[in-house]
């Protein structure tokens, strides 16, 4: 914990339930040739541990408390443990050192907890939501890379931030389910928000105040459209693939949409104007 720093030339193997590797500060680096076999509870409750993504395997426990699991290798990464706890804080999953090209890490079991969870990409990083849906309630970004996600497991989470840095960008893919989401969090960052609709019609509602200056596309996958309904804040470019959908602007209460520098709608859809007031330049073409 603290500053220390750990660095192993050998494999640590964690056996069965009796086996503990409790991070709580520091640094602990894996270099080339060693790694966790995690047969037991490996805990990233602080600090920073580097290692390769061949070299953390395991059928153990893999949980979060706020600390850094950095991939200093590789290409992909599958989170194939139990846990999936992240218990306190934002922990992150740093994969920005992977090998330039088509990298993915993929989460197919549940992430639950107070927790939320951070991602960094290298620019080309696929980071993944399979399986059972996610149920954390604290806050999920993607920098410099895509987060394919469905609507279920973004529900709890307090919050949303897509951030695109130098030439690398952030994009969100968010896949809904049958009738659509009412997000209660809110949403920030420069990057990309892709909305894909599972039925014609159903409607993605951003209703916290959220400042999104990125771009955000509805029915991105082209195969159904849609509504996105905002409520309050500040957006940048809104569009479309699927050709149809529409935007409403203003929820049920008296809210205000503020400062929008370029709010582009869909060419062919309807934009309707409920409860609101909005300030600055628009464009609907």
């Amino acid at each position: 914990s603290g500053t220390s720093v750990l660095t192993a030339e050998k494999t640590v193997v964690l056996i069965n339930a009796g086996g503990v590797y409790d991070m709580n500060g520091g640094t602990s680096t894996f270099s080339s040739g060693s790694g966790i076999t995690d047969n037991g509870t490996l805990a990233i409750n602080g600090g920073t541990l580097n290692i390769g993504a061949a070299s953390l395997i395991g059928g153990g426990a893999l949980n979060f408390g706020g600390g850094t699991l950095k991939f200093t290798s590789g290409t992909t990464f599958t989170d194939s443990f139990s846990g999936g706890l992240l218990v306190t804080g934002t922990s992150t999953i740093d994969a920005s050192s992977f090998t330039a090209g088509v990298n993915t890490v993929t989460f197919p079991n549940l992430l639950s907890g107070a927790g939320g969870i951070a991602f960094i990409g290298n620019g080309t990083t696929d980071f993944k939501f399979t399986g059972p849906s996610k149920s954390y309630f604290g806050s999920t970004s993607i920098t410099n890379g895509t987060l394919d996600a469905r609507g279920p497991d973004i529900q709890s989470s307090s919050a949303l931030n897509i951030l695109s840095t130098g030439a690398f960008v952030g994009t969100l893919n968010l896949t809904l389910a049958a009738n659509g989401l009412a997000y209660t969090g809110a949403i920030g960052g420069n990057g990309n928000l892709n909305i894909n609709f599972n039925t014609t019609g159903d409607t993605f509602a951003i209703q916290n105040a959220s400042n999104f200056t990125g771009n955000i596309k509805l029915g991105a996958d082209g195969l159904k459209t849609g509504i996105l309904q905002v409520y309050t804040g500040t957006f940048g470019n809104i569009s479309e693939t699927a050709v149809g959908s529409g935007v409403t602007v203003g929820g049920p209460l008296p809210l205000t949409i503020n400062n929008y520098a370029l709010f582009v709608v869909p060419l062919t859809g309807t934009v309707t104007f409920g409860v609101a007031t909005y300030t600055g330049a628009t464009t609907i073409n």
